[in-house]
C-alpha cells in the first residue's frame, strides 16, 4: 500500500534501520530514517509522516517522553515502539503514553509490518 506520507523510522542502531526501512519499501512505503529523536521531532514540524516506529530506547529521549512529544506535534499519530530488553510494565506504560503498539527485538518482519498498518487504519 502507496501512503502519500512517509513511515518515519527511529533507532539508534543503522543496521536495525536499514531493516525496517529495506521491509517498509518492499511493501510499497516510502520511509525516513532518523537516528536522533530532536532530528525527527524538529523534521515533523514540516512534514507529517503517516506513522513512526520507534525504538523505546533512545540515549537522548526515552518511549514515554518521545511519544509526548510526537503527539504534541500531532495527536492521533500512529507509533509502535520497539523495545530490545522490555518488560510488561515499560509495554504497559508506552501504551498507556499513546503507543499504538509495543513490539520486542528481535523483530519478526511481518508481525511489524502487520502492527503498523493496523495503526494507521485505526488511526484514519
Amino acid at each position: 500500500m502507496i501512503q502519500s506520507a512517509p513511515i518515519f523510522l527511529l533507532d539508534s542502531e543503522p543496521e536495525s534501520l536499514a531493516s525496517m526501512q529495506a521491509l517498509f519499501r518492499c511493501a510499497g512505503y516510502e520511509t525516513s530514517t532518523f537516528e536522533d529523536p530532536v532530528c525527527l521531532l524538529d523534521t515533523m514540524r514540516a512534514a507529517i509522516p503517516t506513522a513512526i516506529v520507534a525504538s523505546a530506547s533512545m540515549p537522548s529521549m526515552q518511549g514515554p517522553s518521545l511519544i509526548k512529544a510526537l503527539h504534541e506535534i500531532r495527536p492521533k499519530l500512529p507509533i509502535v515502539m520497539i523495545a530490545a530488553d522490555s518488560d510488561i510494565a515499560s509495554a504497559v506504560l508506552a501504551l498507556k503514553s499513546g503507543a499504538s503498539n509495543f513490539i520486542e527485538k528481535p523483530v519478526v518482519d511481518r508481525v511489524l509490518l502487520e502492527l503498523v498498518e493496523q495503526a494507521i487504519a485505526s488511526k484514519q
